[in-house]
């Protein structure tokens, strides 16, 4: 899930898979200031990879000028889950930058906050192989450090809950509690 808090309407500008795919239901092309936009991002079918991708989308920073914000996510089928976001001039993820990009995503941790002209964007990313991963888009000085802890504490706590629910799932269909 993303958050937009830019102020304006930010629009799709593309995505990259490295492993897996968006699931049937497209990115949303348009999300609006203060409402959210959802995807699921699957792992290949028949395969020990994971799910691992990354979205952009567009908007204007403080003055005004167009700029991409790049939001990222690995998830291994083992080993650590990883987040990672950046902003750039608009069309800047048109280059092939994402090898670098996947090396870098893969050394960070499961949250990461990054500003850049103006522009503000953080993600989080649970623990599992089905977590969620959730990513604000803003502007610099509109989300303060504040609303940031409280925010990344809440989406953290809910994909805690998220993954209980299916581990309690898990157990109950196996007859174990």
């Amino acid at each position: 899930m993303i958050f937009n808090a830019t102020g304006r309407s930010l629009t799709y500008a593309g995505s990259h898979d490295w492993h897996g795919h968006i699931y049937e239901s497209p990115c949303p092309s348009l999300i609006q200031n203060g409402q959210w936009g959802a995807f699921l991002h699957t792992r290949p079918a028949a395969s020990l990879e994971g799910s691992e991708g990354a979205v952009v989308y567009r908007g204007k920073n403080n003055a005004g000028v167009a700029c991409d914000w790049m939001l990222a996510w690995s998830i291994p089928r083992f080993g650590r889950n990883s987040a990672f976001t950046e902003i750039r001039e608009a069309h800047h993820y048109e280059t092939d930058y994402w090898g670098y990009i996947k090396n870098l995503m893969e050394h960070k941790p499961t949250n990461y906050i990054d500003t850049w002209s103006g522009s503000y964007s953080a993600v989080t990313i649970g623990r599992g192989t089905s977590p969620e991963f959730v990513g604000i888009m803003s502007l610099d000085g509109v989300f303060s450090q504040l609303s940031h802890a409280v925010f990344m504490t809440l989406a953290a706590d809910t994909a805690i809950e998220d993954s209980a629910k299916d581990d309690a799932g898990i157990e109950n269909k196996e007859g174990k509690k």
